[in-house]
């Protein structure tokens, strides 16, 4: 149904005397007939409309028209930039327009939003607007709605961190509307209400499901929704070793994983890693940097054209391993070796930021990332903030075990061939703040070594021959503890 099915038309059509004579042509100021398209006038709500007095200068006085009064409002929702990226803790707008598709202007109207648990409300930025009931917040408006006319309002929402992509819908519904005496008023096609379960809807969820000329059939127009752009640029990376004691001379093979946990796909990556001192870059692949180099610096381009990166680039949830391999100097101090990388620099087609890191080059303005503790965790998807442990930077470490063993002592206390004992020194030294504990396995007695303190384990071999000084040692460092088993072999092997 239309508008103009509403609208009835009358005319005098004719008249007659009290001899039933038609005398209707010699009406003052009309012409009596059948046809409504030929008076002047009638126009629906306008001067001309219920004039009688100006004798058919602007309005033919045989003819009226009239209307069935009719109250229609109708919504329409959507966001006002859909182009744009959307990151952690960016703002939302969405617009939501009130239309007055009836025949009676609208005095006061109401509008109830249903804010998705993936967004939050901030009263500052949404003036006007009220919280009613768990996630419903609802704006009133007290300015006319006159008929044919739109008026915007808008809902302004942050989203939560690390949503990574998701598409958000939002909904809103025109909750009630009033006369001019404040009393509710039913819409013609519609339930005004904040029941957003009881609404048809379309099929797709988008700004051209705005239907509002369906009269309700397959959209009631009261109520609508819109989805959010789910584009995000984060890149995160972590680093690993996959030994834990190393020897000087020792070549160490680091590994880099790079996670794309953003919907934006990279198109070159610059890795920087951070050499620590007594180590030496061995691979050829890593550079220096063209301006001001330094040795304890060096990068890696990855792009699809030096193929480093897949083909497309490196997309949402795709997973990219980087190796670099380092040689322990000769001269390294014993003690642990900490190795740390971070993404210098990354760059996409719509050329956006990182949404919870700061790319460079700097390697000691990242938060978290100790290594050994909980905040050597980079890549897990955390609440995206830069107070945690910021996840474009990942240390990893190994340990530099250094032993000192003496020449055998034969105690000269044999008494056939197969006893007879000899005594050695291991010496192992500790470096500044670290506290290690050494586990003698002669009788299993636990010595703490403190800072730059020397320990000598005296190990009793049973052999007569200085080559019965052999040595299993293993080793696990974990948070700045050493324990070294040593196991004393008899002489000769059995």
């Amino acid at each position: 149904m239309v508008l103009a099915d509403l609208i009835n038309t009358a005319e005098v059509s004719n008249f007659t005397d009290v001899n039933n004579k038609t005398i209707g042509q010699y009406d003052y100021d009309s012409t009596p007939d059948q046809n409504p398209s030929n008076d002047l006038g009638s126009e629906l709500g306008k001067s001309t409309d219920d004039q009688i007095n100006d004798h058919g200068t602007i309005d033919e006085d045989d003819e009226d028209i009239a209307d069935v009064g009719l109250y229609d409002v109708a919504s329409s929702k959507s966001l006002k930039d859909r182009n744009a990226f959307i990151s952690s803790r960016d703002t939302t707008v969405f617009y939501i327009d009130v239309i007055n598709q009836g025949n009676r202007d609208i005095e006061h109207y109401s509008v109830t939003d249903q804010v998705d648990t993936n967004f939050l409300f901030y009263a500052p930025f949404n003036p006007g607007w009220s919280n009613t009931v768990d996630n419903l917040y609802t704006y009133t408006s007290s300015e006319p709605l006159k008929v044919g006319e739109t008026k915007r309002i808008q809902i302004v929402l942050l989203f939560k961190p690390k949503r990574n992509g998701t598409r958000i819908s939002n909904f809103a519904e025109i909750c009630e509307i009033k006369d001019a005496n404040g009393d509710a008023i039913q819409d013609y096609d519609s339930s005004p209400d904040k029941d957003f379960t009881n609404d048809k809807i379309g099929t797709t969820l988008d700004d051209k499901n705005d239907n509002v000329n369906d009269h309700g059939e397959i959209d009631e127009d009261d109520h609508d929704g819109s989805i959010t752009n789910p584009d995000n640029f984060d890149l995160a990376l972590f680093k690993e070793v996959g030994v834990r004691v190393v020897e000087k001379g020792d070549i160490v093979p680091w590994t880099i994983k790079i996670i794309n946990q953003g919907t934006v796909t990279a198109t070159e990556i610059v890795i920087v890693d951070y050499l620590p001192e007594g180590v030496t870059k061995v691979d050829p692949d890593w550079k220096q940097a063209d301006v001001n180099p330094t040795p304890r610096k060096v990068y890696l381009v990855l792009n699809e054209k030096n193929g480093r990166l897949p083909i497309g680039g490196l997309k949402f949830k795709d997973t990219l391993l980087v190796d670099i391999q380092t040689r322990i100097d000769l001269s390294r101090k014993a003690g642990p070796i900490v190795n740390g990388a971070e993404i210098y620099s990354a760059k996409n087609e719509f050329n956006i930021a990182d949404e919870d890191s700061r790319p460079d080059d700097i390697d000691n303005n990242d938060d978290g990332g100790f290594v050994f503790e909980d905040t050597d965790r980079a890549g897990s998807i955390d609440l995206g903030d830069l107070f945690d442990d910021e996840d474009d930077a990942d240390p990893a470490g190994v340990f530099l075990l250094e032993l000192k063993n003496d020449d055998c002592e034969c105690l000269n206390n044999a008494t056939n061939s197969l006893n007879g004992q000899f005594r050695t020194h291991l010496t192992l030294q500790s470096r500044a703040e670290e506290v290690w504990r050494v586990i003698a396995q002669v009788d299993y007695m636990m010595i703490q070594v403190h800072c730059h303190q020397q320990v000598q384990c005296h190990c009793i071999g049973r052999g007569t021959s200085p080559r019965s000084n052999q040595w299993s040692i293993g080793f696990l460092w974990y948070l700045r503890e050493a324990y070294i088993r040593s196991s004393i072999l008899n002489y000769p092997p059995k």
